[in-house]
């Protein structure tokens, strides 16, 4: 995907402060990672078992972060704990993250906020 595609995706998302909702594993509430505006994409299985999950955003940027999280699902809550892996993704390295399959998933969200533009 070029930058050209990705600047026109940007200008469509919806941002917010994602990560400010769950609790952050070994990290501060005051860490400046957690407190980045960005637009979720998708979320892939590391291990169901443990209810480990790799979530991806969007950033203003362009470029992604990339964190791991650990669902807490109870009878009438659910929790997250997210640690960030890494919050300045280039689209060329998003692969080494989330690996070649799941690159579609990206790609069509992507292209979603492309396509609610118009």
């Amino acid at each position: 995907m070029d930058e050209r595609t990705l600047r026109r995706a940007v200008t469509n998302a919806p941002f917010a402060f994602p990560l400010m909702q769950g609790e952050a594993i070994n990290r501060r509430s005051s860490d400046p990672k957690l407190q980045t505006k960005c637009s979720y994409l998708t979320v892939i299985t590391l291990d169901e078992a443990k209810k480990k999950f790799r979530e991806v955003f969007l950033k203003p940027d362009t470029t992604f972060l990339i964190a791991d999280a650990t669902y807490h699902y109870g009878t009438t809550d659910f929790t997250v704990q997210r640690e960030v892996v890494n919050d300045a993704v280039p689209y060329g390295k998003l692969i080494d993250y989330i690996g070649h399959d799941n690159m579609k998933l990206v790609d069509d969200r992507i292209y979603h906020f492309i396509a609610s533009s118009l």
